[in-house]
């Protein structure tokens, strides 16, 4: 299991400090497994982004994805 904490504090979008971008806490997890299948392998991976489902902007009114997943199989022959 991995896990990833990214927080981004308080952005000003103007040099005269008037308007700011609030501070956001993003966590990320992933799980993975390996399977031997004889001499093959097979990784599975389960990966969710923004977890808790923070509300957040990187650049003045553009929102951000909400909670994604990803899933990937990897097939690995030698």
């Amino acid at each position: 299991m991995l896990g990833n904490i990214n927080y981004t504090g308080l952005r000003y979008t103007s040099n005269s400090e008037a308007n700011s971008l609030d501070s956001f806490l993003l966590l990320n997890l992933a799980v993975s497994k390996e399977l031997q299948l004889g001499q093959s392998k097979l990784q599975l991976a389960l990966r969710a982004d923004n977890v808790t489902d923070s509300d957040y902007q990187t650049m003045a009114y553009r929102a951000m994805p909400p909670r994604g997943y990803t899933l990937s199989l990897r097939f690995i022959i030698p």
